[in-house]
């Protein structure tokens, strides 16, 4: 059996070729794309997450390098997404509880001066 060289090219210049190749493509690529589509769609709730995590530890007054082993848990007990959550190193996570501090001491600040506000119709 011989192959025209014709035949093969105009084969493969159909749209019924170029959808098949187009497929076959997609296909091959579509695990990376659906990791990266999960990744995008969950980043935000990964954050939310992780930072309920750091404020919790700070309420329980547990050492931040406990971080890392709790998010390890929480993504074992079902958590899958938190497995997106690149942010691990020491700097991180040292910046993410300041930024945490700082948030509660504003709103703690936030409080303290409207409460002031509010005394000053009280003085005489």
């Amino acid at each position: 059996m011989r192959l025209c060289k014709v035949a093969i090219t105009d084969h493969s210049m159909t749209k019924q070729h170029k959808n098949a190749v187009k497929a076959e493509l997609l296909q091959r690529i579509s695990c990376f794309h659906e990791q990266l589509t999960a990744k995008r769609e969950t980043s935000d709730t990964v954050i939310e997450k992780t930072f309920t995590a750091i404020y919790w530890l700070a309420k329980q007054e547990i050492s931040n390098k406990k971080l890392l082993p709790l998010i390890d848990l929480i993504e074992y007990l079902g958590l899958k997404e938190l497995k997106f959550f690149e942010y691990r190193s020491r700097q991180s996570i040292s910046e993410m509880f300041l930024t945490i501090g700082q948030t509660i001491r504003e709103l703690l600040s936030a409080r303290v001066r409207k409460g002031r506000r509010g005394l000053r119709y009280f003085r005489c």
